[in-house]
């Protein structure tokens, strides 16, 4: 089977990694050849020439509006929605790599995440199935909005008989085909909601750190949805009567001009000897392992690959009970019968739940911490996720 997969981003954040996981089980057991389109080099495609997979370096469009989040965002918003909206998406653009793509005879177009209409614009030209990947909700976890709407989009995605659409969670399909103002319009065969593979299945589930060290820890992109300013003041407000020296390390980038504003916000809460900003790391896993938690603050996660990442690393995880987020949560509940992590519905239970942390120990969670690895191990392994994509894609091809 050939697929032609389109991967607007060049990080190896949560969608590309999930990708690479299924599509290295497809490549490794003959199922797929693939050809992945991606919008610049990067670590993205760092791993790409690793793994001897074939790709095309393409400007992607935009299907979302641009920023108007500050002055600057405001006064380049015209030039933006040109640049990236606009102008990327006028077939004379893309009609040299349609051309690669149609000699490559391609059986579908999976397009990997929802903040493109690349890959569906060709697939009608073509005339192929297109597979669209929504992995975002739009305004309520990316701060922005879709182009022209939410309605707009996921009405254009849907249009074709020969279009489909996969949900990373069931809250992203429920937002989607709430938009419909009928509902007798969704051909429910045509959607699937399947979470993303973290790891392979495994026997024995990863050793526990008993003896962590003094620290929280964020892992994530820096950016307004993802709560970590709230975190931080949190952070700030438990330090107060912390006599042990917590710290708080943070692991991601964000835009220069947002990291630079969270340092600002440190040094007003008058914690910078507490807090470390480590930028990209390579050994994630290391920190998470040796922390007293990961907190997942963001205000509607997808889905939370790094929330699967932590449990299955023996780390205790502290989110906000929404999106994606809540969802893990209530499938370990469902699945365990008991709660598979410490759940936050308001900004101060954070810095709550951090001096119950350290005043308990993290031996007092150890059978949480256990059962969340089982259910990563029994929902969200690399196997589970490949069968149902791949089953999802004959079901495509036979229809």
């Amino acid at each position: 089977m050939r697929v032609v997969y389109f991967a607007p981003t060049s990080s190896m954040y949560g969608d590309n990694i999930a990708l690479l996981n299924f599509l290295n089980l497809f490549v490794s057991e003959g199922l797929v050849e693939p050809l992945i389109i991606t919008s610049r080099k990067g670590l993205f495609t760092e791993k790409l020439d690793e793994l001897g997979y074939r790709y095309i370096i393409h400007e992607f469009d935009s299907s979302l509006w641009p920023n108007t989040r500050g002055v600057r965002d405001c006064l380049l918003f015209f030039p933006r929605l040109i640049k990236y909206v606009l102008r990327p998406s006028l077939k004379s653009r893309y009609v040299d790599l349609m051309e690669e793509i149609r000699g490559f005879s391609p059986d579908i177009i999976h397009s990997n995440n929802s903040c493109s209409l690349l890959g569906h614009r060709i697939a009608e030209k073509i005339q192929i199935p297109h597979l669209q990947h929504i992995r975002e909700y739009g305004k309520l976890d990316m701060g922005r909005n879709y182009f022209f709407s939410k309605r707009n989009y996921i009405k254009r995605i849907s249009r074709r008989n020969m279009d489909y659409v996969l949900c990373i969670t069931k809250g992203v399909e429920d937002s989607f085909k709430s938009l419909f103002y009928k509902q007798t319009l969704i051909n429910d065969e045509k959607w699937r909601v399947i979470y993303d593979g973290v790891f392979p299945s495994v026997k024995n589930n990863a050793a526990i750190y008993k003896d962590k060290e003094n620290y929280f820890l964020y892992v994530g992109r820096l950016f307004p949805g993802k709560g970590l300013k709230e975190l931080i003041q949190q952070f700030a407000l438990f330090s107060k009567n912390d006599k042990n020296g917590t710290r708080l390390k943070i692991i991601g980038t964000g835009a220069p001009s947002y990291e630079q504003y969270l340092y600002s916000w440190v040094k007003s809460q008058k914690i910078g000897d507490r807090v470390d900003f480590l930028g990209y790391k390579t050994n994630v896993y290391d920190y998470m392992k040796n922390a007293y938690a990961l907190f997942v603050p963001s205000y509607f996660e997808g889905f939370g690959f790094i929330t699967a990442e932590a449990m299955y690393n023996g780390c205790l995880v502290v989110g906000r009970n929404t999106g994606g987020t809540k969802e893990q949560f209530d499938n370990g509940l469902s699945l365990m019968g008991d709660e598979i992590a410490l759940r936050c519905a308001t900004d101060t239970e954070f810095s709550v739940c951090m001096s119950n942390i350290v005043n308990n120990g993290v031996g007092y969670y150890i059978p949480m911490i256990e059962r969340a690895q089982r259910v990563v191990n029994e929902l969200y392994t690399i196997e589970r996720c490949a069968d149902q994509v791949y089953d999802f894609y004959e079901y495509i091809l036979n229809r």
